[in-house]
Order: structure tokens, then sequence, then C-alpha cells
């Protein structure tokens, strides 16, 4: 019985060896199939594996790290509460949750850590394995989302309060080009009207001038006509001052007469008489000829001012239609003006119809970067959703 005993003992320890290497075997593929970092630590937190990816992580040795605790290698606010404890104890793996470690240098490691237990062939816990993700470019990346997404939110609301802004002063000065246009419109039908009064002023002006011509003219006949009737008159006075010259011999003659008769006595009688009539015929005569004499003085005296009179109105007239050939050519000038005036306006409407276009298309634009400022922020909103599912899930 003894010796069956210890050959029962002996294959028992035999059996227990081979399950030890089958284990360590097991092990070694487990170890090796790990990628990330990693370490084994027993039920005392004593560490007894700490390989290269761990050192380059951490800083740590492994020598330097064999003679720590983990909790004083790793220092997180979890190793108070060790969750890996818990999973070993409980007898169930933990899987990327999220630990910020530090490393040698005190530096924080934002960490996906997942961990199981070792156990011995009574279910005791014997070591915990822990895997140890470097998370810092995830967590770089997602802060860096999270950062861009809230820009992009406010971005966007400025962007869309701007839009805004703009789409209100668009609209402002929309109206504002409209009213312009409207008031270009008007200035534009009024200079066309200027234009055509200029015009019109012109032509009449022109009419004016001639007309003021054609009186000169007249008058200048009319001036050359009395200085021919005053001439006449003239000679009319040198006749009668003849005739007056003749009367006056005539009566001295009549005079001789009645004396020669009187002197012939009762023969000359008769002569006498006759002397009287033709003495009475020379003072009607002369009377005559000086009421002529006066008349015609009157008459030169009129025809004196009246030529002086239309002298002057002539002098007037020139003068007027100097000024007329002024004032057409200060309305040519207006005219010229009323023109380049009604290019003008008609530029300026064109201007304002296209600024009016241009405000146009500037409102829809702000009314497409208001839209795609409300898309841009739903579309953060999204990112920023989708990062918090990948930290419920990761």
């Amino acid at each position: 019985m003894f010796k069956i005993s210890k050959k029962g003992n002996c294959e028992r320890e035999i059996e227990q060896i081979k399950q030890c290497e089958i284990g360590r075997r097991k092990l070694e593929g487990f170890k090796n199939a790990i990628t990330d970092p990693y370490y084994i630590r027993d039920v005392d937190y004593n560490v007894v594996e700490f390989p290269e990816a761990m050192q380059r992580l951490t800083g740590y040795t492994e020598a330097e790290a064999k003679r720590m605790k983990c909790y004083d290698i790793f220092k997180t606010e979890v190793c108070k509460d060790c969750p890996i404890t818990k999973a070993m104890n409980g007898k169930y793996t933990l899987n990327n949750v999220g630990i910020p470690i530090h490393n040698k240098k005190e530096e924080e490691i934002p960490s996906l850590i997942s961990a199981a237990g070792i156990y011995d062939e009574n279910g005791n816990p014997e070591f915990g394995i822990e895997i140890i993700k470097d998370n810092s470019t995830y967590t770089k990346i997602k802060n860096s989302l999270n950062v861009n997404a809230e820009d992009l939110i406010s971005i966007s609301e400025e962007l869309s309060s701007t839009a805004e802004e703009v789409s209100s002063m668009t609209k402002t000065l929309s109206g504002k080009s409209s009213e312009a246009y409207e008031k270009n419109s008007e200035g534009l039908i009024l200079s066309q009207e200027s234009s055509d009064k200029a015009d019109a002023g012109v032509k009449y002006a022109k009419e004016a001038n001639e007309s003021l011509n054609i009186v000169s003219n007249s008058m200048e006949k009319s001036v050359e006509l009395i200085k021919n009737l005053k001439e006449k008159s003239e000679v009319i006075n040198d006749i009668v001052e003849t005739i007056q010259q003749i009367s006056a011999k005539t009566n001295l003659l009549a005079l001789n007469a009645s004396i020669e008769a009187a002197r012939a006595g009762e023969a000359g009688r008769g002569f006498t008489v006759v002397a009287q009539e033709i003495r009475k015929l020379a003072e009607n005569t002369n009377i005559s000829a000086t009421n002529i004499s006066s008349n015609i003085a009157e008459i030169s005296l009129v025809l004196s001012n009246t030529v002086l009179q239309i002298t002057e109105t002539k002098q007037e007239l020139d003068s007027g239609e100097s000024k007329t050939k002024q004032l057409l050519t200060y309305i040519d000038d207006i005219n010229h003006i009323s023109e380049k005036l009604l290019n003008i306006n008609k530029e300026a409407s064109e201007k304002a119809k296209e600024n009016l276009d241009i405000s146009q298309k500037q409102m829809n634009a702000m009314e497409e970067i208001v839209s795609v400022s409300g898309i841009l922020a739903s579309m953060a909103e999204q990112v920023r959703n989708e990062i918090k599912n990948l930290e419920e899930h990761k």
C-alpha cells in the first residue's frame, strides 16, 4: 500500500508539473499574443513581470518595477479601491476602462485598462494581468474634436448671428437701393424733361434772336427813311424861306405901288386897290409860309426825336440781341449740362439697378450662410454626440 501510495503521489506530482508546464506555455502564448503594454502582479500588489513595452510607457526599468508595488508605479486615484483586485476576486474581466496613470516623470497618461485574474487549480487568484493601452492620441483627438466641435458651434453661431445682421443690413441696403433706384428713375425723368425744356429754350431763344434781328433791321430802315424825310423837310423849309423872301419883297413892292398910286391921285386910285390886294396876298402868303415853316420845324424836331428814340431803341435792341446771344450761349451750356446730367442719371440708375441686384444676391447668400451655419451647428452636435457614444462604448 505504501508503495502504491508513493507511486500515486509521484504520479500526481508529475501530473501537476505537466499541468503547470501546460499553463506556463499557455501563459507564454497569451503574453506573446499581447501587443499592448502589460504587466503581471500578485495578490499583494507586487510586480512579477514588467516587459519592455511597459518600461517604455512608464519610464521604469523591470528591476525598479519589481521592487515596487503597482500602485506606487501608476499612482492613480482608483488604486485605493483597486478595480483589478475586485475583478480578480469577482472572477470577471475589465475591458477598456478609462483610467489615467502616471509615468516616472509624474506625467499623466490617458489609458484604457483591461485586466483579468490568473487562478490556481482550486480557483483561487494568484496573479493579475493588466493590459494598459496608451490612449493619449485618442484623448488628444477626442479633446481636439470636442474643442473643434465647440469652436465649430461657436463659429456657426457667430456666423449665423453675423449673417443675420448682414442679412438685416443687406435688406436695409436693398430697401435703400430700391428707394435710390426709384429716386434715380424720377431724376432720370426730370433730367429728360429738363433736357427737353433746354432744347425748347434754345429753339425759342434762337427764334427771339432772329426776331430781334428783324426788328433791328426794320428800325435801321426806319431811321434811314426818317432821315430822308427830315432832309426833305429841310428842303421844304428852304423853299418856304424863299417864299417868305418873295412875299416880303412883294409886300414891299405893293407898299411902293400904293405910295406911287397915292401920288398919282385920282388916276392911280384903281392901282391902289390892286396894290392893297397884292399886299394882303403877300402878307397872307408870309403868314402861311411862317405857319408852314413852324410846322416843318416841329415836324423836324419830332423826326429828330424819333430818330433819337429809334436809335436808342435800336441800341437797346442791339444790347438785347447781345444778351439774347449770351442767353442762348447759357441755355446751350445748360442744355449740354442737362445732357451730361441725363447721362449721369442714366448711369446712376443703371448702377442703382446693379446695386439692387447685388443686394438681392447678397441677401440670398446671407440666407444660404445662415442655412449652412445651422447645418454646421448640427454637424458639430453630431460630432459631439459621436464622441459621447465612443466614450460610452469604448
